[in-house]
């Protein structure tokens, strides 16, 4: 082998070896930010919405109606609420999930 070849075959091995550490980074790092996003939101949903009473023409009823405690006078009804509430937690769960696989399959490969 000439030394043109051994420092080539010697710079594939390097970028194949950044490469796969790229990936175990980036795995890494889509999990834990997934997991510190999710954690986040489900602070912010349990500090920001509560169940109120409504009063229904003098007399009181119990409604699930989720409010805003930082701005009272903003509400978002629950019907809508839980809907968005899912959709952000699946996608978080994706997020995290893809995470997961993607550094786990380059493990898997790498051996």
């Amino acid at each position: 082998m000439s030394n043109l070849q051994i420092i080539s075959l010697r710079l594939a091995i390097a970028y194949r070896s950044c490469v796969y550490e790229q990936r175990i980074f980036m795995g890494c790092l889509l999990t834990h930010l997934g997991r510190f996003l999710h954690w986040l939101w489900i602070l912010a949903y349990r500090l920001c919405c509560r169940t109120v009473c409504v009063i229904y023409d003098g007399r009181r009823q119990l409604h699930q109606r989720s409010v805003t405690s930082l701005s009272p006078h903003v509400s978002m009804p629950l019907h809508i609420l839980l809907p968005v509430h899912v959709t952000i937690m699946s996608l978080l769960t994706l997020i995290v999930s893809t995470g997961s696989q993607a550094r786990s399959h380059q493990l898997r490969t790498s051996s």
